[in-house]
């Protein structure tokens, strides 16, 4: 009789534990619970193209040359300055360096008035058609700041009275006085003409002749003397959307012209307490509204329309004008509009949207004096750094979803890891259940990177899967973050999104 065959008991038991360890098939695994929508992104879906830069911030030309902003106390128009703003400290560059690749822009309605001080000289008054003065050490302070942190300038050049001759003609010199000072020591992504064109009759009070023929001719003059692109004419949209009308007749103005190079625009989506007209006022209710959310498409929309085959940026944005409203624009509920907001100005043509503001009022990104980040300073830094280089729409196999969960879909290509990153936010007060797929691609792997504020619609602080910054201000790349893992089953993920939730998740292909 031949000896039996049997496998040594060390490799049986190694055999058994490979075998327990294996990796289950995700379309096999039973899905954890019934999803109340199944949501996947087409295989066909439209990749809208975003700039590397897609989110980006600002920080505005009356912080930069201490003239007032935004009174506490929500007087209109502002009558308290806060100071020269600090772009020296540590945890201030910190924060910031986490947003990058950005743009920081210098702008708002304080940059049509103020003159830069460049020939030596006092710089204790400006001339006459200017309010303030911008010093060289002003302008080197936000230089080192940008160089330091990675951001390009955006910069808005004043095409007010001051710089004009007796006929109305704008002057170069200012704009190539700040070009030299700057002397390339950061990269300036573009030149600004002017802020918010369109409103200069209410800005100046009548004391401005101008057009959408001036507009095109300062475009012009400023091309003639300036390497980098111009751009504008950074008309405003708010909820009643462009008012007045300018962006038809400047595009026709320049007609065929190289510039401006860049077309930006402005969106405020509600109007706070501190303005004087408040057609849509600045609640939680409204910034969640979905027929107030959708104005970000409708106006990306009419702004593409009107400038076909520029590029288009969005170049200053926030749920509500006049500074914002303390206990809603620095709350949770700004940052479930501002994700939003993003991506519908994405799939409706606008590449870079800049944040109004870095920090200060009360829609910063981050809180003055103690620059603690609001919930949405985390939709800024999750969306910047794990985007990819496009946003495609999500669709429901129910129908209509966006009144139980706004989502979009980010996808990287393989240079990038190959995977697609889910934006979802939740507007209502009842969790809900859902399922994602890659449609044609079976999901292998899923994980999320959550903003957490407990639910609270209230909140003005938050952590990102239980982690904020250190007290100097730095913050660990996404990836290093504690893992949140979505389990996923039959080759989709399946999300229980709580009430009030957002975040991105991150769907890996098998």
């Amino acid at each position: 009789m031949s000896p039996s065959r049997s496998t040594p008991l060390p490799l049986l038991a190694l055999a058994l534990s490979a075998a327990c360890d294996a990796p289950t098939d995700p379309a096999d695994t039973e899905p954890p619970f019934d999803a109340e929508f199944d949501l996947s992104v087409p295989a066909d879906a439209e990749a809208h193209p975003i700039d590397p830069r897609f989110v980006s911030y600002s920080v505005d030309t009356a912080q930069v040359v201490d003239a007032p902003f935004w009174d506490p106390d929500g007087t209109y128009p502002p009558t308290v300055s806060p100071g020269v703003y600090d772009f020296s400290r540590e945890r201030l560059r910190n924060l910031a360096r986490a947003l990058s690749p950005a743009v920081l822009r210098i702008g708002g309605t304080d940059a049509d008035k103020t003159w830069f001080c460049d020939d030596g000289g006092p710089c204790d008054a400006p001339p006459d058609g200017y309010e303030h003065v911008m010093t060289p050490a002003q302008l080197q302070g936000v230089v080192d700041f940008a160089a330091d942190v990675g951001a390009d300038l955006l910069f808005t050049l004043s095409c007010g009275p001051g710089p004009r001759d007796g006929e109305g003609r704008l002057l170069t010199s200012q704009a190539e006085a700040i070009s030299g000072a700057i002397g390339g020591a950061v990269p300036v992504a573009a030149w600004e003409a002017g802020n918010e064109t369109n409103a200069f009759g209410v800005t100046f009070l009548g004391a401005l002749d101008y057009g959408p023929e001036r507009f095109a001719e300062d475009v012009s003059r400023l091309g003639s003397v300036l390497d980098e692109a111009i751009a504008g004419p950074a008309t405003i949209f708010w909820s009643v959307g462009e008012t007045p009308p300018f962006l038809a007749d400047a595009m026709a103005a320049v007609q065929g012209a190289p510039d401006p190079g860049v077309v930006t625009w402005h969106y405020y989506a509600t109007s706070s307490d501190r303005c004087p007209f408040r057609p849509v006022p600045t609640t939680p209710e409204n910034l969640l509204d979905d027929a107030v959310a959708l104005l970000a498409s409708e106006h990306a929309a009419t702004v593409r329309d009107l400038a076909p085959g520029r590029v288009v940026w969005n170049g200053e944005m926030a749920g509500g004008l006049c500074g914002g409203e303390a206990g809603v624009t620095d709350t949770l509920a700004d940052a479930l509009w501002y994700g939003d907001a993003l991506a519908q100005m994405a799939v409706n043509g606008t590449r870079l949207v800049v944040r109004q503001n870095l920090s200060g009022a009360d829609y910063g990104l981050l809180s003055e004096p103690g620059l603690e980040p609001r919930p949405s300073f985390y939709v800024a830094w999750l969306v910047g750094r794990l985007k990819g280089d496009a946003v495609q729409g999500v669709v429901a196999a129910q129908g209509e979803h966006r009144s139980r969960v706004r989502a979009w879909a980010f996808p990287r290509g393989p240079e990038a890891g190959g995977w697609t990153g889910i934006w979802l936010a939740n507007p209502r007060p009842e969790p809900v259940r859902l399922s994602l797929a890659l449609e044609g691609l079976e999901v292998a792997s899923a994980q999320a990177w959550w903003i957490e504020a407990g639910g609270d619609l209230a909140a003005t602080s938050a952590t990102v899967n239980g982690v904020g910054p250190a007290q100097d201000g730095s913050l660990p790349a996404p990836e290093d973050l504690p893992e949140r893992p979505i389990p996923v089953a039959e080759g989709r993920a399946w999300v229980e999104l709580p009430a009030y939730g957002l975040g991105m998740v991150r769907l890996d292909p098998a």
